[in-house]
């Protein structure tokens, strides 16, 4: 059951609730399928990735030294490294900033030292603990979850003037959300003793929450401008603040943890205690000094770098393929490249990415074989 929470209370989440109020110019019907089926296609890399771990018992990063060499895996670790140290900052830098908005008279560093203070806590505390504490503090977030969304489909108010999206659009910004996970997953499930039972259990925890989150940002925007404003409609101080503070700390855990794995994978006298405070004390400088205007595309851009990763791993595992370290990587870097003009034209970009890498990776096994067999004769 720690395994589903914990997935459950990575879904949980502010940015989870932003990106479905993007849904907001679509029709409910048009919406939920954008939801549903774009998860599902995202959750299907989400649980092969979580299985591949599984199976290698490996962390997320540590794995990529079976289909990318050891060079590759350390490339890898360092991009998700800072992809994970910026993500982090957006976490804390967000509950901030809805905290501010919602009680103006809270200072805005503050909330993020304290943020930053309870992720040290969060981190520092036994496994044992953390699990007992993280399913309760999930069973309530998940509670407080279901009261928000109890109150939004009882709304009698006008719409307002909303966001326009086709549904290509929907369904790509649906997949983004389980393939941002996709370079971290497998930290947290390289001890299942059974690797499809409870790769699932995580991917359906996870499904069912982020979905969920989607569709209350979707009708969120429907009648208000924003979360904040309907927030502060349901009168319930204590229960919003415990909300914003402990989605942010349950989901922000992830990440911190997942980068402190992969600082592991480059150099094993890293990955320790101190590694930890580092990190978190980086992420808080990020989120109070710097802007998100001013690395937004960088992080962008580094998120992109995983799913070409994660599709070509996936295929040339459940297709055993035998395909050279420097092959993969190649196809690795052409998947990038598709990914980015894919993704300029707002064009079904995680999907036909995933495509040709596939056919790269079928193509190149069998080119490696052919070539193999005319040098031989």
């Amino acid at each position: 059951m720690s395994n589903f929470f914990l997935w459950l209370g990575a879904s949980i989440s502010l940015a989870e609730i932003e990106a479905g109020s993007l849904f907001s110019g679509l029709i409910l019907s048009d919406s939920l399928f954008a939801i549903f089926f774009g998860h599902f296609l995202g959750g299907i890399l989400f649980f092969a990735m979580m299985y591949i771990s599984t199976k290698l018992k490996c962390n997320a990063m540590g794995s990529l030294k079976y289909f990318y060499s050891q060079n590759g895996k350390i490339f890898f670790s360092f991009c998700n490294f800072l992809a994970l140290i910026c993500w982090s900052a957006v976490m804390i830098m967000s509950a901030a900033i809805l905290l501010n908005r919602l009680y103006p008279n809270t200072i805005f560093n503050l909330v993020a030292i304290l943020l930053s203070s309870l992720l040290i806590i969060w981190l520092f505390l036994k496994q044992n603990l953390l699990m007992l504490i993280n399913n309760f503090i999930v069973c309530i977030l998940f509670l407080i979850v279901i009261y928000i969304f109890y109150n939004l489909i009882n709304l009698n108010l006008n719409q307002i003037e909303v966001n326009k999206i086709n549904l290509i659009n929907a369904i790509e910004l649906s997949i983004a959300m389980p393939i941002s996970w996709l370079a971290l997953v497998g930290d947290y499930t390289k001890y299942f003793k059974n690797p499809i039972k409870d790769s699932l259990v995580a991917s359906v925890a996870y499904f069912l929450g982020s979905s969920l989150m989607y569709i209350i940002g979707y009708l969120t925007m429907k009648y208000y401008s924003d979360l904040s404003s309907f927030l502060i409609t349901l009168k319930l101080s204590m229960l919003i603040i415990f909300l914003i503070i402990f989605s942010t700390i349950t989901t922000t855990y992830l990440d911190i943890f997942s980068a402190n794995e992969s600082i592991k994978n480059i150099n094993n006298k890293f990955g320790n205690k101190i590694t930890i405070l580092l990190i978190i004390f980086i992420a808080l400088l990020i989120a109070i000094f710097i802007p998100f205007s001013l690395y937004e595309n960088f992080l962008y851009t580094l998120s992109s770098v995983f799913l070409p990763m994660a599709s070509v791993i996936v295929c040339v595992y459940c297709f055993k393929l035998k395909n050279s370290a420097k092959l993969n990587f190649l196809i690795w870097f052409i998947g990038f490249l598709i990914y980015q003009i894919l993704i300029y034209f707002d064009f079904l970009a995680s999907i036909l990415t995933f495509l040709i890498i596939l056919i790269l990776t079928l193509g190149g096994e069998y080119v490696s074989k052919h070539y193999a067999k005319n040098k031989k004769s």
